[in-house]
Order: C-alpha cells, then structure tokens, then sequence
C-alpha cells in the first residue's frame, strides 16, 4: 500500500513543479510586456546584452539590398555596421548586415558588403549606421552592376562591440 502512496506523491510532485514553471514564466512574460509600455521600449537587448535601437517603419537591412538592389529606387534608408573604410577615399565605407555583425563577432564573415559614400565625417568600424541616400550603379570600373549607397545623412549609434 505504501509504493501506491509514493507513486501518487511523485505524479503530484511532477504536477506542482510544472505549474510552478508555468506560473513563472507567465509571470516573467507580463512583467517584460509591462515594462516595455511603460517605458516606451519596442526592443529587448540581444542575447549578448547589445541593446537595439529601434529600426523606422521603413528601414532597410544591409541584406535587404543584397537581395534586389535594383528593386529600391528613390531615398532609402539602410541600417548597417561599418566593416572598413577605402584606403584612398575616407568617404567610402563598407557596410554589413548588423545582425550578422552581431552573431559573427567579426567584420569579414559577411555574405554582401554595401559600398557606401557618406557625407561628413567617416564612422570608425564596428559602429551601427543609419544611412539615408540612393542607391545608384556603374560607379565602379570593376564591376558596373555593383550598387552604391549615395548618402545624405547619417545617424550614428555608435559601436556594437
């Protein structure tokens, strides 16, 4: 009779502590949704502890134009990390996808790097990048089809790593 006790216990054991999980991950859940109305955060910081900055409604990727470059016409605005900077024009980055800057750890693991010519002064490497401009082609002797950030404005959020 008493191994028919203990097995009730231990399926009531297992039943309590699923509920309590339950409970505080609910709890958790809404303390987070609570915060982030009052105090007016739409982002989480990623798991390395890097806080996001909130993309505008109609921001781009680095990868976004790496998918159809000749698809984006007009002023558009590109959010991306400074992977270099030309030797001979300081006006000329290189930018790629933050969120692969982020995962990768490193400025020469990206699949596309967006030639950007930027007006002012030049952000260092590993700064994340708001760039509004066009995209236009044939700037490069080496490859016509290459497209190019033509930048008017920059924000600068400054260094992720």
């Amino acid at each position: 009779m008493s191994s028919v006790g203990n097995r009730y216990r231990s399926w009531w054991r297992r039943g309590a502590v699923i509920a309590a999980f339950v409970a505080l991950a609910t709890v958790g859940y809404v303390s987070v949704r609570l915060a982030q109305q009052q105090f007016g955060i739409d982002t989480l910081p990623d798991l390395l502890g890097n806080a996001s900055h909130p993309m505008s409604k109609n921001g781009l990727h680095v990868e976004d134009i790496a998918a159809d470059a000749k698809g984006y016409q007009g002023e558009i605005l590109v959010r991306g990390v400074v992977a270099g900077v030309a030797n001979g024009d300081p006006q000329l980055i290189a930018l790629i996808d933050s969120r692969e800057a982020r995962t990768c750890q490193d400025l020469k693991c990206a699949k596309f790097y967006l030639p950007v010519r930027v007006p002012g002064d030049t952000p260092k490497e590993w700064e994340e990048i708001d760039a509004m401009g066009s995209i236009v082609f044939g700037t490069f002797k080496t490859d016509p089809q290459r497209p190019l950030l033509q930048a008017v404005s920059l924000k600068n959020f400054g260094p992720i790593r």
